[in-house]
């Protein structure tokens, strides 16, 4: 039992009060400067950042904390350790500052982006250090031109933001579209790529040059991707990477399918116009090149099939224009070969706002009571037995009256 400084009992152990100043030093250790934020270029702490040299105790762990802050910037440039001290201590200031930078350089930051400067302050005046770093900002390289449903874009694909039409996209942005969801990118090569449902893609290298030579790598990671690329320069590039496989464009509107997972699987290819070189990218050195009207798969070990045609486009019955009723219904004449139809609406010509589609066997579909009031526009292609969507009919457009 203690008594207290006038003499009173308490029943605050020594035990209790060393458990206290333990809890309390946690609590301390467990924020380093009491908090590190990186903010404006600047390093900000709630804590005077520790100016001495050598760097011990928690004024290390201060100082690895910053450390570890400044290497988790993706696109960190730069760091400049600022070491003011009073101008009859310059050799101090040299030694603080060089003990930051090798803390800092320990974390993993390059040597070679690590600078230091030491400025004086009058004669008797506290030493103090302060941290700023430098972040390009990046270029961006895509546009969300239109989106349908819930999409999301992000440099981190394990914490991707709602993001909106219009939105500007950068070198590392992921971007994936929901169950029901797509998005139409138009990429700065003067290029398009549209995300369908359950999709998601890693933006790469986007460049145009003065001689109009394009360089473009999309990763595919999951879903199906269409892209619209017009030939450009020789020496040119556009390619879509999966686990498995390298499409290589040569000039030309495609399409590329991938499954999700951790195993590479299956990446099929379906070419509407122009050329795709397709490869392998598991150590296989076979590739193929699949033209206008063909399909190619890259199975499980890298090895593309050969190039196989697409059924041919369907010519539609109707409605090909016009008010049409709700109870009306879409007719095509029947594929040879087709196990089913993909039936596409949207909200413009190219199918990029809005769009719904439908899977279905029959070579005719009743206007689904799902699609609202207004214009649409609509198109069918035939599907094989292997899930190659063939080539796509001429896009036709109707005006649906409301819902009662």
């Amino acid at each position: 039992m203690r008594l207290d400084i006038q003499g009173r009992r308490t029943g605050l152990t020594a035990l209790t009060f060393a458990a206290l100043l333990t809890t309390a030093g946690f609590a301390q250790a467990a924020a380093p400067c009491g908090g590190v934020q990186l903010e404006d270029g600047k390093v900000q702490t709630k804590q005077p950042l520790p100016a001495k040299a050598p760097l011990l105790g928690n004024d290390l762990n201060c100082a690895t904390a910053v450390a570890a802050a400044l290497k988790a910037r993706p696109r960190l440039r730069s760091v400049t350790v600022a070491a003011r001290v009073p101008s009859d201590r310059r050799g101090d200031g040299a030694k603080i500052a060089a003990e930051w930078a090798k803390v800092i350089a320990a974390s993993g930051v390059p040597q070679a982006r690590i600078s230091t400067i030491v400025p004086t302050g009058p004669a008797g005046s506290t030493p103090t250090v302060e941290i700023a770093y430098r972040e390009p900002q990046p270029r961006p390289v895509a546009l969300i031109q239109a989106m349908t449903g819930a999409v999301v874009a992000g440099a981190d694909p394990k914490a991707l933001e709602n993001t909106s039409k219009g939105s500007k996209l950068t070198q590392g942005d992921h971007v994936q579209t929901a169950a029901g969801a797509v998005a139409r990118l138009a990429l700065a090569d003067g290029s398009f790529v549209a995300l369908l449902p359950n999709t998601l893609i890693k933006l790469g290298r986007v460049e145009l040059t003065r001689d109009l030579k394009r360089a473009v790598r999309i990763d595919l990671i999951k879903g199906k991707v269409e892209a619209i690329a017009e030939p450009r320069g020789k020496g040119s590039s556009f390619d879509v990477v999966t686990r498995t496989a390298v499409a290589g464009v040569r000039g030309t509107r495609f399409r590329v399918g991938v499954g999700g997972g951790g195993k590479a699987e299956a990446t099929a290819v379906e070419t509407v116009t122009g050329a795709v070189e397709l490869s392998g990218t598991s150590g296989s050195k076979e590739k193929v090149m699949v033209v206008a009207g063909t399909a190619s798969k890259v199975d499980e070990k890298g090895v593309p099939s050969k190039p196989r045609k697409l059924l041919p486009a369907t010519s539609v019955e109707g409605p090909l224009f016009g008010a049409i009723r709700r109870d009306a219904v879409l007719r095509w004449k029947a594929v040879d070969g087709a196990k089913g139809y993909q039936v596409e609406f949207g909200g413009d010509g190219e199918i990029a706002t809005g769009r719904v589609a439908f899977d279905i066997s029959k070579n005719e579909l009743a206007i689904p009571a799902t699609l609202a009031g207004g214009h649409w526009f609509w198109r069918v292609a035939p599907v094989d037995a292997d899930g190659f969507v063939g080539m796509p009919s001429k896009t036709f457009s109707f005006v649906l009256p409301g819902k009662d």
